[in-house]
C-alpha cells in the first residue's frame, strides 16, 4: 500500500503545472553587462591592461626602409632580437625576452601573432611566416607580454598588427628601391572613402640577386581591405595574398667563403648529387689530401 501510495505522489508531482509548484511570485533579476579587454581591436585604456605594451606606428615602419617586418622590430622594440638560421632576412627568427617566433619547423614557439585580429601561426608547428606580412599596409604594430587571451603559444607575448583600411589611410603612393647584389624593391598603395564605404589596396614585392651562389629571393604580397560603417559598428572585408621564393636558404660555413662561397646545399644544387653524397665526398677528399700532406711531411724530413 505504501509503494502504491508514493507511485502516486511522484505521478501528481510531474503533471502539476510550473505554477503550482511555485511558492510567491518571479522575481527578475537586472541585466548585468560584462564587458571584458579585448586586445584585438577593443579600445581599452593601456594603463588598465596588467602587462607590457610597445607600439609602433607607420611612421617607424617607413623610417626602417626594409621590406621585412622583423627588421623594424628589432630596431624600434628593446628586447627584441633576431637570428638568421635559414640564411635570408625574410625569414628570420624573432626573439623576445626568450621566447620566439619563427618559420622554421620545430623551434619552440611562445610568441602569437595576429593581423586584424587573424592568428598568422601556422596551424602545423604554430610557425610564423614573416616574408608574407606587408610591412607598407600595417598601421601600428603593438608588441604585449604574456597575456592568456592571445591563446596557445602566447606565453612569451603577442604581437598584433593593425592593418590599413580606407577609412584610417586615404589618398595613393608609391615607391621604388633599389641596391647591390641585384636588390630591387617596390610598394603601392591607395585608399579612398566615399560616404559610409571605404576601401584600401596595398602591393609589394621584392627581387635580390644575392651575394652568394644561388641565394636569390623573390616575393610579392597583396593586402585589400573594403569596409562600411553604420550606426551599429563598423565592418570590414579583408583579403590577403602572397608568394615567395628563398632560393638556397641555409647557413654559410665561414671555411666553405674562403674557398668558393658555396654551401653544401648549394654544391648539391649544382652538381645535381644529394647533401649526403656530398658530404661523403668531401669526407673523402679531406682524407685524401691528409694522407698526401703527410708523405710530403715524411720526404722533406727524409
Amino acid at each position: 500500500m505504501r509503494t502504491a501510495v508514493l507511485a502516486r505522489a511522484i505521478f501528481a508531482l510531474f503533471v502539476l503545472p510550473a505554477s503550482a509548484l511555485g511558492q510567491g511570485e518571479t522575481v527578475a533579476l537586472p541585466e548585468v553587462n560584462v564587458i571584458a579587454s579585448s586586445p584585438l581591436g577593443g579600445y581599452v585604456d593601456r594603463d588598465k591592461v596588467p602587462g607590457t605594451v610597445q607600439t609602433l606606428t607607420a611612421p617607424d615602419f617607413t623610417r626602417t626602409e626594409s621590406p621585412n617586418i622583423t627588421d623594424t622590430l628589432f630596431q624600434r622594440i628593446p628586447g627584441v632580437s633576431v637570428s638568421d638560421p635559414s640564411g635570408n632576412g625574410a625569414a628570420q627568427v624573432l626573439s623576445y625576452r626568450g621566447f620566439a617566433a619563427s618559420p622554421v619547423q620545430g623551434t619552440p614557439q611562445g610568441i602569437a601573432v595576429y593581423m586584424s585580429g587573424i592568428r598568422l601561426n601556422e596551424a602545423f608547428g604554430d610557425t610564423v611566416n614573416w616574408d608574407l606580412i606587408p610591412t607598407i599596409a600595417i598601421d601600428r604594430a603593438d608588441l604585449w607580454t604574456n597575456n592568456p587571451v592571445f591563446g596557445l603559444n602566447a606565453l612569451g607575448g603577442a604581437i598584433n598588427l593593425k592593418m590599413k583600411n580606407g577609412f584610417t589611410y586615404r589618398g595613393s603612393e608609391a615607391e621604388v628601391q633599389g641596391g647591390s647584389f641585384g636588390t630591387f624593391t617596390g610598394a603601392a598603395q591607395t585608399g579612398f572613402q566615399f560616404g559610409d564605404d571605404a576601401v584600401y589596396f596595398a602591393a609589394q614585392g621584392l627581387h635580390q640577386g644575392g651575394w652568394r651562389f644561388k641565394s636569390s629571393a623573390d616575393y610579392a604580397r597583396l593586402f585589400a581591405d573594403i569596409g562600411r560603417t553604420t550606426d551599429r559598428g563598423e565592418f570590414h572585408l579583408i583579403g590577403a595574398g602572397a608568394t615567395s621564393s628563398l632560393g638556397v636558404a641555409a647557413a654559410t660555413p665561414i671555411q666553405l667563403l674562403d674557398l668558393d662561397q658555396k654551401t653544401i646545399a648549394e654544391i648539391s644544387a649544382l652538381t645535381g648529387w644529394n647533401q649526403t653524397l656530398v658530404k661523403v665526398r668531401a669526407f673523402r677528399a679531406r682524407r685524401k689530401l691528409q694522407k698526401l700532406f703527410q708523405e710530403l711531411q715524411s720526404k722533406e724530413k727524409s
